[in-house]
């Protein structure tokens, strides 16, 4: 699973596999498909959006600026 290899290690968790979670995940952020990133509970986006971020670097930055304390 290539988000999931990509996340290892991460803080995070992933969504159970209930079909009751994923139809209100759906309904609450009216994204259709799986797998849904969040990021401090900001929806990124789905696969695609995770690879385009991965492959141009910008997921490493956006995980490293979750570590920073704010003000």
């Amino acid at each position: 699973m290539w988000v999931a290899g990509r996340l290892e290690g991460k803080t995070g968790s992933f969504a159970s596999k209930s079909r009751c979670r994923r139809t209100a995940l759906k309904l609450w952020t009216g994204w259709p498909t799986f797998p849904m990133v969040f990021v401090q509970g900001v929806l990124v986006g789905g696969f695609d959006d995770l690879k385009t971020l991965h492959d141009s670097g910008e997921r490493q930055s956006m995980l490293a600026r979750t570590r920073t304390p704010q003000a």
